[in-house]
């Protein structure tokens, strides 16, 4: 688009968006009138988007930092959102920004509404998660190893990417066919035509010649240095690749050939065409690395098919290692000791000595009384029929940790075929001892008091005052508990989000329950007794339930309906003491006491455990396909909601069922953690299988996010996909570089754009654009974040 410009009365240009920007981010431009040729209509400078926001950057960086932090990189002037193309600046360019508060929120739908929509992102989550595994960097590996200088601490490489690709396709929680695989190469290899000039044959030969990706680390703890390695099968695609325009080479370096990469030029490029442009096509468009850099460097090595790319040094020894034989990582005790799963899609590597650099009295402490010495830290990504299994090993060892502390052998979990078929989500855990209650408690306390002497001193007071207000001692209760505990969710398999449902009504269609192994059965009589007469007959819920014995156990039930307060029923046998609520409390009992359509029969359930291996002394499990079912059949049931979900299905090829909800094959999720001990050295191995669906869970928070949130996560919802891009890159960024700042900004600017729809939805367009423009800026000026 061109331009009039108007500084002194005399117009000058025309000039395109791009000469125009470019002249006010050098300072040229600092204010001024704009037209468009053919026309008379004249409007301030500051009144058009992409202008404002160059404007405000530079006045941002001419100024020193505000008291609050650093403004949002090319943040728009107006304090409450982007003022309509032509309309008058609601501030000057420079002018206030919002409180560290933001804009107000949204006012307050139901929470569940945020939860169902945050249930919907999550589906898609899980999907990108998985299928960015092995599509992009982000694995770990073994092969390159060989190929990276002795002191690297932190690795992580896809040995494999056609054996990855290979695992994924054999993923029976994934339907295949609602994954457009063929659009989402097409858009990658076209990405590589179009931004580099290439062939169609040349942009396919480079794909199918990509066997390994590794990501390499050192300085972990001073000054990072970093390096990723490709490794190809075959040079042809690659060779003509680097003779393309962007490339130059640039001579010999690290015994390799090392080439610089320029950025498409941004005065060439047209915003209305930029728009049309696939992620991949932005993406490879701006890489870039300057000829002059001394910080990065591009090499390649044509006899090896490997391409280096990374800090100077690092990549200097990597050339030594891969043309001189040098020692490498994979030649070190460290790697030896690393433990990896047999056919991992990914593994990855961190050297636990980097724990010696961590300064501060308190760290300190705390490295030398649990991370003495220890193992490195390992972890690796098998994709298997349930989903994305992640494994992590490592030890804690000091001398905080004595053979006092050393463990007993973890109880069998097998609680959970006590539990309705209706369950949704359960967390069991081992608590099986070696010890009575009074030598758990007597160590407790000597334990405290070597921490703090006053400290124990209090909490012993306490546990007798307990012991003679309630009437049973904490080493009573303990021995009540024999060697397991399970506390569950479930939820009617026909339950379904409804905003007219009153509070009373999910009350009804879900339940949960607290169930535990009865080890000394008096002690565990004891336990129900207080918890009838301290709680519901004389305690804080006399007033609002009716109580009746049961047997050995109680029922409690509101003495008023439609109040959103669950029924609660306590049960004590020989073997296990039950305490569950709700309305379906009943399916509880029936489970426990007649093994009725139990967990034990889900074979998505079976199928989640048979992917966890030892011992785990805690399983955590969550059906994220009944949930996420909950979430897509209330999207289906929203016809604006419908067509944008289409939209973005088209856009990335994904379609949100492409993971499967229901059914025998139905994606669920597992945590399970499994710590053994010998002497001082405790070890630990944590497995999880599809981490990524956790997500789902975050839904709930959508609310609370949009009133500030938490400062380590951010799920963009502005209400368009490029603007969300631009703040998740902007938040990613500031997570992976330790800028807070940055961080800070790209919540502001999330509220901005929310803000600015919410009250006037006809800037959708103009947003869109504007978001465009402001995530190719950053994709340019930013390649420590991008590359």
């Amino acid at each position: 688009m061109a331009w009039l410009l108007n500084r002194t009365g005399q117009p000058e240009g025309p000039f395109e968006d791009g000469q125009l920007l470019q002249m006010i981010q050098s300072g040229q431009v600092t204010s001024g009138q704009i037209s468009q040729p053919g026309t008379e209509q004249w409007m301030p400078i500051a009144n058009h988007p992409p202008f404002a926001q160059a404007l405000h950057a530079g006045a941002a960086a001419a100024a020193p930092p505000a008291a609050g932090g650093y403004p949002p990189v090319g943040a728009p002037p107006a304090a409450a959102g982007y003022p309509p193309v032509g309309a008058p600046p609601a501030a000057a360019p420079g002018g206030p920004m919002p409180g560290p508060g933001g804009p107000a929120a949204p006012k307050k739908g139901g929470m569940g509404i945020g939860m169902i929509i945050g249930i919907v992102v999550g589906a898609i989550v899980v999907i990108g998660g998985i299928v960015g595994l092995v599509m992009m960097l982000g694995g770990g590996g073994g092969k390159l190893a060989s190929k990276v200088p002795k002191d690297i601490e932190m690795y992580m490489e896809v040995p494999s990417i056609p054996g990855a690709l290979s695992d994924f396709a054999g993923m029976d929680v994934v339907n295949a066919k609602e994954i457009d695989s063929k659009k989402q190469i097409k858009d990658v290899r076209k990405g590589l035509e179009d931004a580099f000039g290439i062939k169609k044959a040349d942009a396919e030969d480079i794909m199918a010649s990509v066997e390994s990706i590794a990501s390499a680390s050192r300085g972990m703890m001073d000054k990072e240095q970093s390096a990723v390695l490709v490794q190809f099968s075959g040079t042809d695609g690659m060779e003509k690749l680097l003779k393309s325009d962007r490339f130059t080479d640039e001579g010999e370096f690290a015994n390799g050939t090392r080439y610089s990469l320029k950025s498409v030029e941004m005065e060439d490029i047209k915003l209305e065409d930029m728009e049309k442009w696939s992620m991949a096509r932005k993406s490879f468009s701006f890489m870039s690395v300057s000829k002059e850099s001394k910080r990065q460097r591009w090499v390649w090595y044509p006899d090896e098919g490997l391409l280096v790319m990374g800090n100077t040094s690092l990549v200097e020894d990597i050339g030594d290692v891969v043309t001189e034989g040098a020692d490498s990582l994979a030649d070190t005790e460290k790697w030896g000791e690393a433990k990896f799963e047999s056919g991992a899609a990914a593994i990855g590597f961190v050297d636990s000595k980097i724990l010696k650099d961590i300064k501060g009295d308190e760290e300190e402490k705390i490295v030398k009384g649990y991370f003495r010495e220890i193992a490195p830290f390992s972890g690796s990504v098998e994709l298997t029929g349930a989903g994305m299994l992640i494994s992590m090993r490592g030890e804690m060892k000091g001398n905080k940790i004595g053979e006092d502390d050393e463990l007993p052998s973890a109880a069998t979990l097998d609680l959970y075929e006590k539990l309705p078929k209706e369950t949704v989500a359960y967390l069991a855990v081992s608590m099986k001892r070696d010890e009575d209650g009074k030598a758990i408690k007597k160590r407790m306390l000597k334990k405290l008091k070597s921490i703090e002497e006053k400290m124990g001193e209090a909490v012993a007071e306490g546990l007798n005052e307990m012991r003679d207000e309630i009437g049973i001692s904490l080493e009573d209760i303990i021995d009540s508990v024999g060697d397991q505990m399970i506390i569950a969710v479930a939820a009617k398999t026909k339950f379904a989000f409804d905003e007219k449902k009153k509070p009373q009504e999910y009350v009804d269609d879900a339940g949960f329950a607290y169930i535990v192994s009865v080890g000394k059965f008096a002690d565990a009589k004891k336990v129900v007794k207080v918890m009838r007469e301290k709680l519901f007959e004389d305690g804080p819920m006399k007033e609002a339930y009716e109580v009746s014995k049961k047997g050995k156990g109680f029922d409690a039930k509101p003495k008023e309906e439609d109040q959103g307060m669950p029924t609660v029923q306590v049960r004590l046998t020989e073997e296990y003491l039950l305490v569950t609520g709700g309305g379906l409390a009943k399916r509880f009992v029936e489970a426990l006491e007649k093994d009725k359509k139990t967990l034990a029969d889900d074979a998505a359930h079976k199928t989640a455990l048979g992917t966890v291996s030892g011992s785990p002394r805690m399983v955590m499990w969550v059906d994220i396909g009944r949930i996420g079912k909950v979430g897509l059949d209330w999207v289906n049931d929203q016809e604006s909601m419908k067509e944008e979900m289409k939209e973005q299905e088209k856009e990335f090829g994904i379609s949100t069922k492409a993971l499967k909800v229901k059914g025998d094959d139905r994606i669920t999720s597992l945590v399970a953690i499994n710590i053994d001990s010998s002497s001082d050295t405790w070890t630990y191995h944590v497995q999880s299988l599809n981490a990524p669906a956790l997500g789902i869970l975050a839904g709930a928070s959508m609310f609370m996010k949009s009133m500030g949130g938490s400062d380590d996560i951010l799920i963009p919802d502005t209400g368009i996909a490029t603007c969300d891009a631009l703040v998740m890159s902007k938040f990613s960024c500031g997570e992976r570089t330790g800028d807070d700042a940055m961080k800070k900004d790209a919540r502001m600017d999330e509220r901005v754009f929310k803000d600015t729809l919410r009250e006037d939805s006809s800037q959708k367009d103009g947003m869109e654009k504007v978001c465009t423009k402001r995530l190719m800026e950053f994709i340019k000026d930013h390649p420590q974040c991008t590359q």
